[in-house]
């Protein structure tokens, strides 16, 4: 299975090479970006596959030519001085937002993307953030499920790639821009204008590199190429004013379209987000509504609404969160209501749980407990309490009512269990369906088909087993005990 990830590696890496060929501009042309080691979270996937999947988006990058991608041993070079000097175990993955920091300067990467693996059930998910190296703000995140297995890895990361470079490349090279334009606040703040027009190679000069980089991506060369690129430089600046606006980091004490930030938390009405920013607030978020292709909360949502996109929040205290993909690591509130609707566990959160009224999407994924009714297509909750309504449901333990068109699944179920077929190890109540099974039955089973283990109670259908009951077979009614 993992050979199969080392070919899609190989055939993807054979493509860039031949593009990358048919490009212009050198590595020290562009800004440096790093992928760190992915976090293996409940380590439902292999190390090894981890591994071949960091090394597939690191060719993804590569591909595009808008960045010089790290290599792998120059990381770890640099990573075992880091552990060195922190006096950490040589073998510390280095996953803390310490040592990943004390990383990007010892190997001097302006840009950064983190990876985690999580699992919900036998469904894992794979969420990237492409980010500034050592700054928050301005992130492009990634997300994909898939199902633990190494082929389906591959699919996942290509996926994740795709979300965080944009459609040929255009979401990463507007990080670039950023990266330009923070160059640039940067000398201005301390009085050095040396290559503004990107025609002097001087030490320190990053931005002019970039801007150079980004000259000769485009085709422009001589007088012109240092005119456009002194405006690029301007535009860079400018739009970095302008992101505050709608983004709201740690470092920031600036107004709003329609409220402030006051170091990472933004308080008002309304944050809003356009097409190229996001809403952002790296703390918490005290108001009526969030909007905007990716709205973001880094701790607590207090409000009414967030939506839009995609919406993201560490803790949501409101009443409805409404996007294409919504995203939380623990939810109360009235509402969730989605395409794609994401309860999971995150660090100092205390575990992926859902209490509201409803949940409501093509697919719904509850990391831990689900308290409320909840229906989609697709519905996976380690724990499903009061009504579940969809095609397919899978639980480890559900208690209430699970409606499905296709299948019920749960290890231990207590309550009526409605499907065309009903699977659990262990069940107390009812199931109705056309196929039943059980390893243990307490109650009443109505189907076609009623097979069992272990029968206390009794079964209707067509064709009733009870495997080890004194009576294992019975056409139309068979009482267990």
């Amino acid at each position: 299975m993992r050979m199969r990830i080392a070919s899609a590696v190989v055939a993807v890496f054979a493509g860039a090479i031949l593009l990358l060929g048919a490009r212009t501009g050198t590595a020290g042309d562009r800004p440096r970006l790093a992928v760190f080691e992915f976090d293996p979270g409940p380590g439902r996937v292999a190390p090894a596959d981890l591994a071949e999947m960091a090394v597939l988006l690191r060719t993804l990058i590569m591909e595009t030519n808008h960045c010089e991608v790290i290599d792998a041993d120059s990381q770890a070079e640099g990573l075992g001085q880091i552990l060195r000097t922190q006096g950490r175990p040589i073998d510390d993955p280095c996953l803390d937002e310490e040592c990943r920091s004390d990383l990007v300067k010892e190997i001097r990467a302006d840009l950064a993307v983190s990876c985690s693996v999580g699992a919900v059930g036998r469904v894992c998910t794979l969420t990237c953030l492409l980010s500034l190296a050592g700054k928050r703000g301005n992130e492009q995140a990634g997300v994909a499920t898939f199902d633990c297995s190494p082929e389906e890895a591959v699919g996942a990361t290509q996926a994740v790639a795709g979300k965080l470079l944009g459609e040929e490349g255009h979401a990463l090279a507007l990080m670039v821009n950023v990266v330009a334009g923070v160059a640039s606040e940067e000398r201005a703040r301390t009085g050095n204008a040396v290559g503004l027009a990107g025609g002097a190679d001087s030490p320190g000069d990053d931005e002019g590199r970039y801007s150079r980089g980004t000259e000769s991506e485009y085709g422009a060369s001589g007088d012109s190429a240092r005119s456009w690129s002194a405006g690029t430089s301007r535009r860079n600046a400018r739009s970095s004013t302008a992101e505050k606006i709608f983004t709201c980091d740690d470092a920031v004490n600036f107004p709003g379209l329609v409220g402030w930030c006051a170091k990472g938390s933004y308080y008002g009405p309304v944050q809003l987000g356009n097409l190229v920013f996001y809403s952002r607030s790296d703390q918490d978020f005290g108001g009526i509504a969030q909007l905007g292709m990716h709205a973001y909360v880094g701790s607590s949502f207090y409000g009414i609404y967030q939506g839009f996109g995609y919406t993201w929040a560490q803790r949501f205290r409101g009443l409805v969160q409404g996007s294409v993909v919504n995203h939380t690591g623990s939810f109360i509130g009235l509402a969730q209501a989605g395409a794609v609707n994401m309860i999971s566990e995150a660090p100092g959160v205390g575990g992926g749980s859902f209490y509201g009224a409803f949940q409501g999407g093509v697919v719904n994924i509850v990391s831990d407990t689900r308290f409320g009714i909840q229906a989609g297509v697709v519905n996976i909750n380690r724990e499903s309490y009061v009504l579940s309504a969809g095609a397919a449901h899978f639980s480890d333990k559900a208690a209430g009512i699970m409606i499905g068109g296709v299948i019920n699944k749960a290890d231990q179920f207590y309550g009526i269990s409605a499907g065309a077929v009903n699977l659990s190890k262990k069940t107390y109540g009812l199931q109705v369906g056309a196929y039943n099974h059980a390893e243990e039955m307490n109650g009443l089973q109505i189907g076609v088909v009623n097979n069992v283990n272990r029968l206390r109670g009794v079964q209707l259908g067509a064709a009733n087993i009870a495997r080890s009951n004194d009576w294992p077979f019975s056409i139309g009614i068979l009482i267990g005990w």
